[in-house]
């Protein structure tokens, strides 16, 4: 059994402002880097990174996933406001250093499989931890 939503309607309005600040972030950090690769003056490191550059961004998404998991168990057991929007926030943190560790491999590399990964981490995070507690 859950505990009932401790959030008033002003603090939900502004950790929803967080939340959309935070995919905007990682959003507009992907187009910038789309944008620069797409340029003709840009022509890569001069050595791109090895393999090991991709397991470490692999290994952030899966320990951020963990990182998400506490979070929601924390955020579903409170009762106080203050600790639920923090732990929310939290939880959104761990989704956006997946993705931002997936777009600066995308950056580094011009591959973006690891950011779309780490953007979908960060979705899930949302999905996990909602604002509305049911």
């Amino acid at each position: 059994m859950t505990t009932p939503d401790p959030l008033g309607t002003r603090q939900r309005a502004s950790l929803g402002v967080i939340r959309l600040s935070l995919l905007a972030g990682v959003l507009g950090f992907g187009a910038v880097t789309w944008f620069l690769h797409r340029g003709e003056a840009w022509t890569g490191p001069a050595r791109p990174p090895g393999g090991a550059f991709a397991t470490v961004t692999i290994a952030v998404c899966v320990l951020a996933i963990g990182g998400i998991l506490l979070a929601r168990r924390q955020v579903t057991t409170t009762r106080d406001a203050g600790k639920y929007g923090s732990w929310c926030v939290i939880g959104w943190a761990f989704g956006e250093l997946a993705a931002l560790m997936g777009g600066v491999y995308y950056f580094l590399t011009d591959d973006p499989s690891r950011y779309l990964i780490g953007v979908l981490v960060m979705l899930l995070s949302f999905v996990l931890i909602p604002l509305r507690r049911a």
